[in-house]
């Protein structure tokens, strides 16, 4: 027993247009940060145009239900990459991603053996499909969470429905679309459609929740100026530090910086002027620390820098770097301020048994 082929075409445009409002809904109104949702939300209504015009075979012109139903596909897929690619913030020329679109126009509207559409047609969609997943590799290592996976499964089981089309069609097999009669490659290419669709949205939403959970926990835990560690993180970074310094009987130093002056240069120059020297020993000192080394700001102009495995007189060598490389910091060029910048530094090393926490190890330091 096969399923009804116009119902199976009825709930691949149910399920399409459910899903595209459901993303469209996600996207806050007024917003301009949209991770390419509304984009992906079109391509889904495209879809749901193609199975419908699929679906209405016979009732309306071969002209909508195969040019413009066929057409409608290619540029579902076309919309699907140009999300892709604006979520991942990636710029491609618009001819790469709706030449695609045009080759199948252009087939569609000069060829007039069915076959050789049907074979065409394939091979379009199944290049739109690779090239799907090619940019969600590349980007691989840089895409955090799993949504990505869902998403490139779902491309592998659409990139095996057009395979196996052009395949059927390539041995003389019936691949044309038929609302009179169900088979069992209708009943499963209209199955697993379904299951791409679902597959390539849920995933694509999580990706774009996964990265907003990321970046939530990024500015958790950075200086909104800086961009170093917030007091918070930095102290949390402590403590594990302290930690591992016990357990291991490894040394600690830490460092805090002090800017020389620095309410009389706010009186002076402003506090605009006073962020931007604020930003710029921050650059400073985070290109001065080794890779293990940790920097934050703790409040106002202090700054806190731990050193693990770094015995006090390592860390006064690197505290005096860092104080030179704070003085040679050309103001007028990198601040737009006539003056020089200089800071008071402090060193201290872990002792477990001077040290109950990381409050006194800092107070040592100051």
């Amino acid at each position: 027993m096969y399923a009804h082929t116009p119902t199976m075409y009825l709930m691949a445009v149910a399920v399409s247009l459910a899903l595209a409002v459901s993303v469209a809904t996600l996207v806050p109104i007024g917003s301009r940060k949209r991770e390419g949702m509304l984009l992906w939300a079109l391509g889904l209504v495209l879809y749901a145009l193609t199975y419908l015009l699929y679906g209405l075979r016979g009732q309306v012109s071969d002209f909508f239900s195969i040019v413009v139903g066929n057409t409608a596909l290619s540029a579902g897929l076309a919309m699907l990459t140009h999300a892709l690619l604006v979520f991942q913030q990636r710029k491609w020329p618009p001819w790469r991603i709706w030449v695609p679109v045009a080759t199948a126009v252009v087939v569609l509207m000069i060829v007039d053996s069915g076959t050789v559409r049907r074979l065409t047609l394939g091979v379009i969609l199944g290049l739109q499909a690779i090239a799907l997943v090619v940019i969600v590799v590349q980007r691989l290592g840089v895409t955090v969470g799993r949504g990505k996976y869902l998403v490139i499964g779902g491309l592998l089981v659409a990139i095996g429905i057009f395979v196996s089309r052009v395949a059927g069609v390539a041995m003389g097999a019936d691949q044309s679309v038929s609302v009179d009669h169900s088979s069992l490659m209708q009943t499963v290419t209209h199955m697993l459609g379904l299951v791409v669709l679902i597959f390539l949205t849920v995933g694509f939403v999580i990706m774009t929740k996964e990265r907003a959970d990321a970046l939530n926990v990024v500015l958790a835990m950075r200086d909104e100026l800086t961009q170093l560690y917030n007091r918070r993180a930095v102290f949390e970074a402590l403590g594990q530090q302290l930690a591992a310094a016990r357990r291991n009987q490894t040394p600690l130093s830490v460092l805090m910086l002090d800017v020389d002056n620095f309410k009389a240069l706010n009186d002076t120059f402003g506090h605009a002027a006073g962020d931007r020297v604020l930003c710029e020993i921050a650059s400073t000192v985070q290109n001065g620390l080794r890779a293990q080394d940790v920097a934050g700001r703790m409040g106002g102009e202090e700054f806190l820098v731990l050193l693990p495995h770094a015995t006090t007189d390592e860390a006064l060598l690197i505290a005096e770097r860092l104080r030179q490389s704070i003085h040679a910091v050309d103001c007028l060029k990198r601040c737009h301020l006539q003056t020089t910048i200089s800071v008071s530094v402090g060193a201290a090393q872990f002792d477990p048994v001077r040290h109950a926490g990381g409050d006194e190890l800092i107070v040592c330091g100051q």
